[in-house]
């Protein structure tokens, strides 16, 4: 039998590597960190969401951000047990990865099926406040001649590359011969995010690369863990934690409440049959839903966002600020949402105040619920933070939710947990940097823009130079509405 000390070691796919030798199944746990000095706001958060996964950015809102001096659209290359630590007040959360011998901080995104990472490939100006991953600093990159992938969101932003075959180590385990996807193009929003990269925790059958998708860091790992599953553990304003291969039952307070989910489109999505605000009656709507840790804000139907923030006393949908606002001295109700098989999960009211507005003397604070497509949610990390959440990876796979434990506190250091069948650690997520470096509040429309983005809108250009977006795109499989500011 293998010590608990040595990691796992597995393949990426046969494309990559032969077979790998039988190990004992193992757990571990990951924290997120973050690093310091890299900022993004609510509104940028809401903007990368939206183009994300193709919900029409509103021209208020592109608007805002050309004033604002974020750019937008793509950007010549040539010219230019893990912890969760957060980065400025929660707007993601950055795990420690090693690649090829080097240490990089990546965003864990379920909402997401690729492991991409800023390269040497890259101008130097773009890639000076990351770390980058260069072949020749791995004794075991191998360059897959021939592949390649892209990332690609609405607003003509993304990143491309090519493709090695490297270890990767997570926490307690490693992929021997995981496909690593090296950006020689990334446009300037990526650059300035805090992350080196991201590790996608989605399903590999919609993973970018070309020839051959690959599978995800997490479905090479399975066959050696002793549970074939990861649970998410994010934490308001602290250090939250990725746990691979077992449930720790402390981390939580109620049973946990599973439902099926639907990977044909490469997501953990699942319907969701009503939603209540406050002591409310449940209001019946049926609508499919996503829970996605890459995403900061939560997207609900337009008619439930609009629903909720009726009942907050003095809120409304403001395009100074890109986004629904309220007084700051305004109580929020809690928001439960019902899923399939009546099982319900509650995001406490001041969860849902994500941050005070940065203009000068405003009493609004931004909301951390905004409105998304009529038919597809997205549960981002302000849904995730109150809920213990299993991605469970059996066949079927399934979904599970319980409340979190308020008496939780991730260690500073991993705790590691050995058995007879396996091991297993944790890692944490650092806290957020409540203020830019000067002690200025971060600008909320940051939070939109990055939201927006991810989400995979089409905008376009206006007589007078500003971005709009059409009021009605059909994006693949979807239709989304533009929301009216």
């Amino acid at each position: 039998m293998l010590s608990t000390s040595l990691l796992a070691s597995l393949l990426v796919s046969s494309t990559l590597a032969a077979a790998p030798n039988p190990l004992e199944k193992r757990a571990f746990s990951v924290k997120s960190n973050s690093q310091t000095g890299r900022f993004r706001d609510g509104p940028n958060a809401l903007r990368k969401a939206y183009l994300k996964h193709g919900i029409e950015v509103p021209s208020a809102l592109e608007k805002r951000q050309a004033a604002s001096g974020i750019a937008s659209g793509p950007q010549p290359t040539a010219t230019s047990s893990i912890v969760a630590v957060t980065e400025q007040n929660d707007l993601e959360y950055l795990s420690p990865v090693d690649i090829g011998g080097t240490i990089m901080e990546l965003d864990f995104d379920t909402g997401s099926s690729d492991l991409w990472v800023f390269s040497d490939k890259l101008p130097p100006v773009q890639r000076k406040d990351h770390v980058w991953y260069a072949q020749q600093n791995s004794s075991t990159s191998e360059l897959q001649d021939g592949y390649s992938w892209k990332i690609s969101y609405g607003d003509g932003s993304g990143a491309s590359g090519i493709v090695f075959a490297d270890k990767v180590t997570v926490g307690e385990v490693t992929a021997t011969r995981q496909a690593v996807e090296a950006a020689t193009s990334v446009s300037t929003e990526f650059v300035q995010e805090a992350s080196d990269g991201l590790l996608g925790l989605g399903f590999g059958h919609t993973n970018t690369i070309k020839p051959t998708r690959q599978p995800t860091f997490f479905e090479n790992i399975k066959p050696t863990l002793r549970e074939p599953l990861f649970t998410v553990t994010l934490k308001k304003n602290a250090t939250g934690v990725y746990d691979f291969g077992y449930i720790d039952a402390s981390k939580y307070i109620e049973p946990i409440q599973y439902i099926p989910i639907n990977t044909s489109r490469g997501y953990w999505e699942y319907t969701a049959t009503g939603y209540q605000i406050g002591n409310s009656p449940m209001r019946p709507l049926s609508f499919q839903s996503i829970a996605d840790t890459g995403t900061t804000l939560m997207l609900l139907p337009p008619a439930a966002t609009a629903d909720y923030y009726s009942q907050v006393a003095g809120a409304k949908n403001n395009v100074t600020e890109g986004g629904y606002v309220f007084p700051c001295d305004s109580t929020l109700p809690d928001l439960t949402v019902q899923m399939l098989g009546n099982v319900n999960a509650v995001v406490p009211g001041h969860f849902i105040n994500r941050s005070k507005s940065q203009t000068p003397g405003s009493p609004f604070c931004y909301g951390g619920i905004q409105q998304g497509s009529p038919t597809l949610s997205i549960w981002g990390d302000v849904f995730l933070k109150s809920q213990f959440a299993v991605f469970d990876g059996r066949d079927p796979p399934r979904i599970g939710f319980a409340r979190q434990s308020v008496d939780w506190i991730t260690h500073a250091s991993p705790q590691h947990v050995s058995t007879s069948t396996g091991q297993s650690g944790s890692a944490a997520a650092s806290r957020p940097v409540p203020n830019s470096a000067d002690g200025r509040p971060i600008s909320l429309m940051k939070y939109v823009r990055n939201t927006v983005r991810r989400w995979g809108l089409t905008p376009r250009v206006e007589g007078n130079g500003h971005i709009a977006s059409k009021r009605s795109v059909k994006y693949k499989h979807l239709k989304f509405q533009g929301s009216n500011f």
